[in-house]
Protein backbone atom coordinates (compact mmCIF):
# COMPACT_ATOMS: atom_id res chain seq x y z
CA UNK A 1 0.00 0.00 0.00
CA UNK A 2 2.84 2.36 1.46
CA UNK A 3 4.57 1.86 -2.18
CA UNK A 4 1.91 2.37 -4.80
CA UNK A 5 1.08 5.59 -2.33
CA UNK A 6 4.33 6.86 -2.84
CA UNK A 7 4.32 6.03 -7.23
CA UNK A 8 0.80 7.38 -7.19
CA UNK A 9 2.31 10.91 -5.15
CA UNK A 10 4.92 11.41 -7.31
CA UNK A 11 2.95 11.16 -10.44
CA UNK A 12 1.67 14.46 -9.63
CA UNK A 13 3.93 17.63 -10.92
CA UNK A 14 5.22 20.12 -8.86
CA UNK A 15 2.36 22.81 -9.73
CA UNK A 16 0.02 19.58 -8.75
CA UNK A 17 -1.24 18.67 -11.87
CA UNK A 18 -0.38 14.94 -13.13
CA UNK A 19 2.54 14.30 -14.90
CA UNK A 20 5.37 14.35 -12.47
CA UNK A 21 6.85 11.40 -14.23
CA UNK A 22 10.76 12.21 -13.35
CA UNK A 23 9.82 12.45 -10.05
CA UNK A 24 8.31 9.28 -10.21
CA UNK A 25 10.64 7.76 -11.90
CA UNK A 26 13.64 9.28 -8.66
CA UNK A 27 10.97 8.04 -6.13
CA UNK A 28 10.87 4.65 -7.91
CA UNK A 29 14.45 4.13 -7.72
CA UNK A 30 14.79 5.60 -4.23
CA UNK A 31 11.65 3.16 -3.24
CA UNK A 32 13.94 -0.18 -4.96
CA UNK A 33 17.14 1.41 -3.70
CA UNK A 34 15.51 1.50 0.19
CA UNK A 35 13.86 -1.72 -0.49
CA UNK A 36 16.89 -3.76 -1.60
CA UNK A 37 19.26 -2.07 1.66
CA UNK A 38 16.06 -3.01 3.29
CA UNK A 39 16.54 -7.21 2.38
CA UNK A 40 20.65 -6.75 2.88
CA UNK A 41 19.96 -5.13 6.55
CA UNK A 42 17.59 -8.11 7.69
CA UNK A 43 20.10 -10.82 5.85
CA UNK A 44 22.95 -9.26 7.80
CA UNK A 45 19.88 -9.38 10.49
CA UNK A 46 19.69 -13.04 9.96
CA UNK A 47 22.94 -13.81 9.94
CA UNK A 48 23.98 -12.34 12.82
CA UNK A 49 21.03 -13.95 15.14
CA UNK A 50 21.78 -17.31 13.63
CA UNK A 51 25.77 -16.83 15.21
CA UNK A 52 24.27 -15.87 18.68
CA UNK A 53 22.06 -18.92 18.39
CA UNK A 54 25.51 -20.19 17.70
CA UNK A 55 27.10 -19.20 20.85
CA UNK A 56 23.91 -19.56 23.19
CA UNK A 57 22.74 -22.81 22.45
CA UNK A 58 25.95 -24.49 20.94
CA UNK A 59 24.94 -27.35 23.18
CA UNK A 60 21.71 -28.53 24.41
CA UNK A 61 21.21 -29.28 28.54
CA UNK A 62 21.97 -33.18 27.16
CA UNK A 63 25.06 -32.55 25.26
CA UNK A 64 23.36 -32.62 22.16
CA UNK A 65 24.19 -30.48 19.13
CA UNK A 66 21.94 -27.77 18.49
CA UNK A 67 22.20 -26.30 15.08
CA UNK A 68 21.84 -22.54 14.42
CA UNK A 69 20.80 -23.32 11.33
CA UNK A 70 17.86 -25.42 10.22
CA UNK A 71 17.58 -27.89 7.60
CA UNK A 72 17.40 -26.60 3.80
CA UNK A 73 19.02 -23.37 4.89
CA UNK A 74 16.17 -22.14 7.19
CA UNK A 75 17.75 -19.99 9.75
CA UNK A 76 16.78 -20.64 13.64
CA UNK A 77 15.10 -17.60 14.08
CA UNK A 78 12.79 -18.20 10.78
CA UNK A 79 11.55 -21.52 12.29
CA UNK A 80 8.22 -19.95 14.45
CA UNK A 81 5.02 -21.57 16.15
CA UNK A 82 1.96 -21.26 14.27
CA UNK A 83 -0.33 -22.58 16.94
CA UNK A 84 -0.31 -24.06 20.11
CA UNK A 85 -3.20 -26.93 21.35
CA UNK A 86 -2.28 -27.33 25.06
CA UNK A 87 -5.08 -29.56 25.66
CA UNK A 88 -3.40 -32.33 23.57
CA UNK A 89 -0.14 -30.68 23.80
CA UNK A 90 0.82 -30.17 20.20
CA UNK A 91 2.03 -27.29 18.23
CA UNK A 92 2.08 -26.64 15.05
CA UNK A 93 5.64 -25.15 13.33
CA UNK A 94 6.35 -22.85 10.37
CA UNK A 95 8.42 -25.50 8.38
CA UNK A 96 7.37 -28.63 6.22
CA UNK A 97 8.68 -30.97 4.31
CA UNK A 98 10.19 -28.35 1.26
CA UNK A 99 12.45 -27.05 4.39
CA UNK A 100 13.67 -30.87 4.70
CA UNK A 101 11.51 -31.15 8.02
CA UNK A 102 11.06 -34.90 8.80
CA UNK A 103 9.27 -36.90 11.48
CA UNK A 104 11.53 -37.60 14.70
CA UNK A 105 13.67 -34.37 14.23
CA UNK A 106 13.51 -32.57 17.91
CA UNK A 107 13.35 -28.98 18.81
CA UNK A 108 14.11 -26.50 22.16
CA UNK A 109 11.61 -23.91 22.27
CA UNK A 110 12.74 -20.55 22.80
CA UNK A 111 11.50 -17.36 24.06
CA UNK A 112 13.70 -14.42 24.87
CA UNK A 113 16.65 -16.25 24.69
CA UNK A 114 15.59 -18.77 26.98
CA UNK A 115 14.48 -22.15 26.53
CA UNK A 116 10.47 -22.80 27.25
CA UNK A 117 9.71 -26.57 25.90
CA UNK A 118 11.41 -29.56 24.07
CA UNK A 119 9.58 -30.65 21.18
CA UNK A 120 9.69 -33.57 18.47
CA UNK A 121 8.09 -33.28 15.18
CA UNK A 122 4.98 -36.14 14.74
CA UNK A 123 3.44 -35.15 11.31
CA UNK A 124 5.33 -33.65 8.29
CA UNK A 125 3.04 -31.53 5.28
CA UNK A 126 4.50 -29.14 2.44
CA UNK A 127 4.60 -26.12 4.23
CA UNK A 128 4.23 -26.74 8.18
CA UNK A 129 5.15 -29.46 10.62
CA UNK A 130 2.89 -30.54 13.80
CA UNK A 131 4.47 -31.72 16.78
CA UNK A 132 4.27 -33.14 20.24
CA UNK A 133 5.45 -31.21 23.35
CA UNK A 134 7.75 -33.62 24.86
CA UNK A 135 8.63 -31.52 28.05
CA UNK A 136 7.82 -27.88 29.05
CA UNK A 137 10.77 -26.17 30.85
CA UNK A 138 9.32 -24.29 34.54
CA UNK A 139 9.76 -20.86 32.78
CA UNK A 140 6.11 -21.23 31.14
CA UNK A 141 4.40 -23.65 27.79
CA UNK A 142 4.96 -22.65 24.07
CA UNK A 143 3.03 -19.85 21.94
CA UNK A 144 2.41 -18.82 18.87
CA UNK A 145 5.37 -17.19 17.61
CA UNK A 146 8.17 -18.40 19.99
CA UNK A 147 11.50 -19.44 17.85
CA UNK A 148 12.54 -23.05 17.80
CA UNK A 149 15.94 -24.67 17.34
CA UNK A 150 16.88 -27.75 16.27
CA UNK A 151 18.85 -30.53 18.38
CA UNK A 152 20.82 -33.14 17.26
CA UNK A 153 20.62 -34.56 13.87
CA UNK A 154 18.05 -35.06 11.17
CA UNK A 155 16.94 -39.07 11.21
CA UNK A 156 17.86 -40.98 8.33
Amino acid sequence: MALAALVAAAAVGEDGRPGGDANADGLRAQVERLARELAEARAEADALKAALDRRQFGESGAGERVHPLAVGGVAANAVRILDVNRAIRMVILNVGAREGIRAGVTFMVVRADRSVARIRVTDVRPTIAGAVIESVEARGFPDVDDRAVMVGTLPK
